[in-house]
């Protein structure tokens, strides 16, 4: 037959529990939460022909694209990327409505 638990006994095993359980929460507190963040990409077709441009005497080509935005609050943007070749992608944009301007 087993001995009858003592209050001393359970009382200490309640406290150890609850000092476990506030310890293995506060891990969850604290632990680094990833921002929520999105990314944009913008590819722009190479159609030849498919634009008039003047003069027609002189062949033009585009030698680079410049992708700049800001968020429709104006409080975020991003530094203007320029590249010779698409796709560009943009990284790390805060979740919202955005003005993108491609030149």
């Amino acid at each position: 037959m087993l001995a009858p638990i003592e209050k001393k006994s359970i009382g200490h095993l309640v406290f150890i529990t609850c000092c476990f359980a506030v310890i293995l929460q506060s891990c969850f507190l604290f632990a680094p939460v990833a921002p929520k963040t999105g990314s944009l990409s913008v590819t722009v077709p190479s159609a030849k022909g498919a634009r008039t441009v003047e003069p027609t005497e002189t062949e033009l080509a585009i030698t680079s694209y410049r992708v700049e935005g800001i968020s429709e609050d104006g409080i975020n943007s991003f530094v203007p990327v320029v590249s010779t070749t698409t796709p560009i992608t943009i990284d790390g944009l805060a979740p919202g409505n955005w003005s993108i301007t491609v030149q």
